[in-house]
């Protein structure tokens, strides 16, 4: 059997679908830490599932938000939802020359 500790929000950030929430959690003597969305429907994701000090814990968190900011994402997750992917260029084709 598992033990859970409380939850405890280290901070928040946001990116242009939303608010997120980074939080750190004691499970089985491990501290495990996620990423999951304040007011938008979205993934849950699990940043780290073994954090050595109180320090390294902050740390992580605010480089985290910090550079999910930056990408406008969540840094974990991939961006395979279809509204964000770019698209490719066509060829850019060279006109013809008339003789």
């Amino acid at each position: 059997m598992s033990t859970a500790g409380e939850i405890v929000e280290l901070c928040r950030y946001r990116i242009p679908a939303g608010e997120r929430a980074v939080r750190a959690q004691r499970i089985d003597g491990r501290v495990a830490v996620t990423d999951v969305p304040v007011d938008y429907p979205d993934r849950v994701y699990l940043v780290e599932r073994h954090v050595h000090s109180y320090a390294e814990l902050q740390s992580l968190a605010d480089e985290y938000a910090l550079d999910s900011q930056s990408r406008g994402h969540p840094a974990i997750g991939s961006r395979a939802d279809a509204s964000t992917r770019r698209t490719h260029a066509p060829a850019v084709q060279s006109p013809s020359r008339a003789v």
